[in-house]
Order: C-alpha cells, then sequence, then structure tokens
C-alpha cells in the first residue's frame, strides 16, 4: 500500500511466476474479493476481471505518483466540484447499501463487496471530500481514456437506488405485516437471487400476497407515505442513504 500511494507500484510480477500468483490471491483476499470471482446472480457472470484489483492498483499508483493534491484543486470550479460530488454520491451509496444486503442474504463476503462496503460506509468527511476531488481531477483534468471511463459511467442508473429504497420498504413491512417474512424467507429470496426460474415464481407467489392482503398493504402505504410512488410509477421516497444504512446495522 505504501508503494500504491507514494507512485512506485508496477505490479506484482510475471504470470508464470508461482510466487506473484500466491501474492494476487493474497491481494485479493486481503480486500475481501475471493467470492468475486465464484459468485454469481442469475445468469451474470462473476464480475472480477483477471488482474483485478492489481491492474486497477498500479494505474492508481501511476495517477497518485503524478498528482499534487492543491495543484489540482486550484483550477476546479465550485461548479465541478458540485458535479463530482452529485456523480460520486449515487454510485458510493448504492454499493454501501447492496453490500449490506447481499451480506444479509447470501452471506459475509457475498460477491466480493463487503471490504468495500464497509470501506465506504465507515468514511467520515474529510475522507468523502477527498473522494470527491479525486474524482473531480479525473473527471475534469485527468487523461483522456479516465475522463471517458467517468463519463461512460455518470450518474447512477436510479433504479439501483430504487432498489435499496424498495429493499427498505420491504424490510418494514416484514415487521409490520403478519405473515410476509413467511411466505419470503430470506433463504428463498437468496436463492431466487441465484436462479431466475425460482426468481419468477418468488414474484408470483409475491404477486399472490398483494392481492390477498390488499388492505393490509394499503394501511402500510397510508401510514408510511415515504414508500409511496408517484402517478409514473417512480420512486419517491426520499430516505437518506445515511439512515439506511444505519437502520440496517
Amino acid at each position: 500500500m505504501m508503494r500504491i500511494v507514494t507512485g512506485t507500484f508496477e505490479g506484482i510480477g510475471a504470470d508464470d511466476d508461482p510466487q506473484s500468483e500466491v501474492d494476487r490471491r493474497a491481494l485479493e483476499k486481503g480486500f475481501g474479493l475471493e467470492r468475486a470471482r465464484t459468485d454469481r446472480i442469475g445468469g451474470v457472470e462473476p464480475w472480477l476481471p483477471e488482474h483485478w484489483p492489481e491492474d486497477l492498483l498500479v494505474e492508481a499508483s501511476r495517477f497518485l505518483g503524478q498528482v499534487r493534491w492543491s495543484d489540482e484543486l486550484a483550477p476546479l470550479t465550485d461548479e465541478q466540484l458540485l458535479q463530482a460530488r452529485d456523480e460520486l454520491r449515487p454510485w458510493l451509496d448504492a454499493l454501501g447499501g447492496y453490500s449490506l444486503i447481499f451480506d444479509q442474504l447470501l452471506g459475509r463476503g457475498a460477491l466480493g463487496l463487503s471490504v468495500l462496503g464497509e470501506a465506504i460506509r465507515g468514511v467520515g468527511p474529510p475522507e468523502q471530500g477527498l473522494w470527491v476531488l479525486m474524482w473531480a481531477i479525473g473527471q475534469f483534468r485527468g487523461p483522456a481514456d479516465l475522463r471517458d471511463g467517468i463519463g461512460a459511467v455518470g450518474m447512477i442508473d436510479p433504479e439501483w437506488l430504487d432498489g435499496l429504497r424498495s429493499w427498505e420498504a420491504f424490510e418494514r413491512m416484514k415487521d409490520e405485516i403478519p405473515g410476509l417474512a413467511e411466505a419470503l424467507p430470506p433463504r428463498e429470496l437468496a436463492a431466487a437471487l441465484r436462479d431466475p426460474e425460482r426468481m419468477e415464481r418468488l414474484q408470483s407467489r409475491l404477486e399472490r400476497f398483494r392481492e390477498e392482503r390488499a388492505k393490509e398493504l394499503d394501511a402500510f402505504f397510508e401510514a408510511h407515505p415515504e414508500y409511496r410512488c408517484d402517478e409514473e410509477g417512480q420512486d419517491t421516497m426520499a430516505l437518506a442513504p445515511a439512515e439506511i444504512h444505519e437502520e440496517r446495522r
């Protein structure tokens, strides 16, 4: 890590060196990424590419070795910093929130997101400011390929955040509507995440539950208008991600 932050990390070693493979697996274990090469949801393949995070850390080290933070901050406008904050915050909220959900459903370390989620949820204001600054530098002053990459991801898909809010509503429903927790046990939810056919059956069961318990569901949304959808079907809940994370703890 010292080599990375001082700009001198150039990779672990040659692919044909047995010790390099040992070191790469140790690096993955340190970042909690072991299951990122094996876990999958439905038909989606494991997300961790070969030689990642090593390649990412090489690029990060090269970037950190060239940057003087004060020099990079000075030309950034307030508007650029605000844009960087507004682009970055939803990504951090989503990754931090979904890591908790997957840990709850699939177990500690699921999909290799646990350590990343903990790091995101644990940062204070100084670290948050540094993340914003790094995003802004990459977005507005970085090399062309880095700017293109950030521009490609841009603002997170609102459906990701809707999923977090829907999970929050579901967790509260389980506490307030008798029978819902038994109808949708965590073990079945976890199995459905890995099997599209099970997911379809689970959705059918949920539809039946909604029809049979319509009055109770209406009463729930009457008591919790923050979970209602607007006329266009868009989620209008305004729970702060920090509140979601704290309640899940």
